[in-house]
């Protein structure tokens, strides 16, 4: 399995963009529920602190996991979100890496992507068939 950053869909104060999920193997694959996802920033692990679910006035995603098969060079998706607007005295740090850890045991896979969610807070989706901008 390997993973990008697909398509967006972002406004003021909100990033919402999907985590492109595509088989690089010979065999079929399933994955069913919500990845678990570190920060990093040149190697090193960014404050995370993760949700799933829908962050406050962001996009509506489906909270509900489904199976998904991927065949041999399929792709399905999951949506990452996160605010970029700090609440207080909020930080929002930079990181330049997902480390994604698929659910059910399906191993764990890095996708560039520059982001700073403020507080660290991100919010995902269930693994999801498509790829769909959120």
């Amino acid at each position: 399995m390997v993973a990008a950053q697909g398509q967006n869909n972002s406004a003021a104060g909100h990033i919402a963009f999907t985590v492109v999920l595509t088989n690089n193997s010979a065999q079929s694959c399933t994955l069913e529920g919500f990845p678990t996802v570190q920060l990093s920033a040149s190697g090193q692990n960014v404050a995370t602190n993760q949700t799933d679910g829908n962050p406050p006035a962001g996009a509506p995603e489906s909270l509900t996991p489904t199976l998904v098969t991927f065949t041999a060079g399929a792709a399905g998706s999951f949506v990452f979100q996160y605010i970029d607007v700090p609440s207080g005295n909020q930080e929002c740090n930079s990181a330049s890496a997902l480390e994604i850890t698929l659910p059910g045991g399906g191993g764990t896979v890095t996708a560039s992507a520059n982001v700073a969610p403020c507080g660290g807070n991100i919010y995902v989706s269930p693994v999801r068939a498509g790829t769909a901008a959120p």
